[in-house]
């Protein structure tokens, strides 16, 4: 007998119908850690979003779950430009998967958003018992290393790590958030951090979200992000988690290093992005 979750015509991905069930409680976990301590979670039009003004992490403000006829569509992606740039933002971020309705890639074309990257949402259900060599939760006095591999990670200006210093500080002190480093002992230099969070989603508690896994490049390829991925998972399903996902790039070294740390693909996302300079 069939698994009713997985679709019969490709097994190896979810039913529709289960896809956009479990992006609703992946996307209410995303939406609560990007939202941690001073951003805000809401309705935009046909569209759910989370701004936090003081983040200069793309996971702070961001739009999912557009899901409407053509007219209200049309007008959210209006409304999200205004909103993002009167948060000061200089770019407006829409992930597209299963809770968006496939309408939006041609109005997205039509008014000016663009397609910036094709990525896949990996869950893990089990978690795991491998080890984690090297791998501990992070102080305050890591903070500054954090910020400079995040930093370098998602391009920001240099004018924002400030900002980044105050928003990881945040995340450090709240208890719904998993903050690990590697740090290299000898050098006393942060080498790897993972940020993760375990939230509420629309089937009840027990949703995690893996945000970022990175690695100094100097250090990379010798089982640093794989440690650091598998310790992330087990402190969210230690904090309740049910299951674990994250968002990879597609045939990249994110999804590999995810299929090496047990996680399995279950649905697409487009991440739709419109320049708002001119606005802000």
């Amino acid at each position: 007998m069939s698994d009713p979750l997985w679709d019969p015509d490709d097994p190896d991905l979810l039913t529709p119908e289960a896809a956009r069930l479990l992006a609703e409680q992946v996307e209410d976990a995303q939406l609560a850690a990007g939202a941690v301590r001073y951003g805000k979670v809401g309705r935009v039009g046909c569209a759910r979003v989370v701004v936090h003004p003081a983040s200069p992490l793309p996971s702070g403000s961001f739009a999912v779950g557009l899901d409407g006829v053509r007219a209200p569509l049309g007008s959210t992606l209006l409304a999200l430009e205004q909103t993002f740039a009167a948060a000061g933002k200089a770019e407006a971020l829409v992930h597209a998967s299963p809770t968006t309705v496939t309408e939006i890639q041609g109005l997205a074309d039509e008014a000016g958003w663009f397609a910036v990257a094709e990525r896949w949402t990996v869950v893990r259900v089990v978690p795991s018992d491998a080890p984690t060599p090297g791998v501990r939760p992070a102080t305050g006095d890591d903070l500054v290393g954090i910020a400079e591999l995040l930093a370098d990670a998602v391009e920001l200006p240099e004018d924002g790590t400030d900002a980044l210093l105050t928003v990881l500080g945040h995340r450090l002190e709240d208890p719904c958030t998993a903050l690990l480093v590697v740090v290299d002992a000898e050098l006393d230099r942060v080498v790897g951090t993972a940020l993760g969070y375990c939230g509420t989603g629309v089937g009840g508690p027990g949703v995690g979200v893996v945000e970022h896994v990175v690695v100094r490049p100097s250090r990379r390829r010798r089982g640093i992000g794989t440690a650091l991925l598998t310790a992330v998972g087990q402190d969210l399903f230690d904090a309740g988690a049910t299951l674990v996902a994250a968002l990879v790039e597609e045939a990249g070294v994110e999804e590999a290093l995810s299929e090496a740390g047990g996680f399995v693909a279950a649905y697409p996302v487009t991440t739709y992005a419109r320049r708002l300079d001119e606005l802000v």
